[in-house]
C-alpha cells in the first residue's frame, strides 16, 4: 500500500501559528489509518513551531524542515518545499489553519487513487 504524505506549510501567522498548528496536529490524531507521514515546512522567523514539533507526543510520523526562503508567509514556496521533502506516493496538502474531521481521510485518499474510473 502506498504511503500518504500530508504536507503542511507553516509560519508564525501573526502570533497564531503555534495555536493553529496545534489544532491541526490534534485533529490528525483521529485518523484510523496511520500509513502517513506529516511533513511540516516551517518558514517562521522564530522557533515556536520547531519547539512544538520537538515536543511531539503524537502517534504518527512528523518530518520537520526549515524553509529559509523569505519573506515569511510565502505560501507557494513553502508549500512546494513541504512537497519536495515528502516521501509518500500520494501527496495531500493541508494548511496550518485546517483541521481533519474524518477518521477515514487516508482510506478515502487511497480509494480515489485506486479507482481507475477517476481522471
Amino acid at each position: 500500500m502506498s504511503k500518504v504524505s500530508i504536507c503542511v506549510p507553516t509560519y508564525e501567522y501573526n502570533g497564531k501559528g503555534v495555536m493553529l498548528l496545534q489544532n491541526l496536529l490534534d485533529s490528525l490524531s483521529i485518523i484510523n489509518n496511520r500509513n502517513f507521514e506529516l511533513v511540516i515546512s516551517d518558514q517562521s522567523v522564530d522557533n515556536q513551531i520547531a519547539n512544538l514539533i520537538s515536543w511531539n507526543q503524537y502517534e504518527y510520523d512528523i518530518k520537520y524542515c526549515r524553509c529559509d526562503k523569505l519573506p515569511s508567509g510565502n505560501m507557494s514556496y513553502n508549500t512546494n518545499n513541504s512537497i519536495k521533502e515528502a516521501t509518500g506516493d500520494i501527496i495531500k496538502p493541508l494548511f496550518q489553519d485546517d483541521i481533519v474531521n474524518s477518521p477515514s481521510i487516508i482510506d478515502a485518499l487511497y480509494n480515489v487513487f485506486e479507482d481507475e474510473s477517476v481522471g
